[in-house]
């Protein structure tokens, strides 16, 4: 799931205000979100220097992208086959709040 929202952000110009390493944190925070597990622990925050609260805007950035109906299908059709387990299919039906 973190590797989908990961490949979604790259075809989105506006995350280009965001590093690499805030982008994939951010995805593993709302991948683990998205399981209802804890978002982001002390020993996440230790190994990649990042807190929750640094984290924020970038999460609201790819919720509101992978929660959208964009004109770019291609990533999201990937992810929606069973090679992939279909996890394009889990962000509509979960809360990503």
């Amino acid at each position: 799931l973190a590797l989908y929202f990961c490949e979604r952000t790259l075809q989105e110009y506006s995350m280009l205000k965001y590093m690499p390493s805030t982008i994939a944190a951010s995805c593993v925070s709302l991948a683990l979100k998205a399981n209802n597990q804890e978002s982001w622990s002390p020993t996440l925050e230790r190994y990649t220097n990042y807190n929750q609260s640094q984290l924020t805007m970038c999460m609201s950035d790819i919720r509101s992208m992978v929660l959208s109906k964009g004109s770019l299908n291609a990533v999201k059709k990937k992810y929606s086959s069973s090679k992939f387990l279909r996890v394009a299919h889990i962000p509509s039906s979960m809360n990503l709040a």
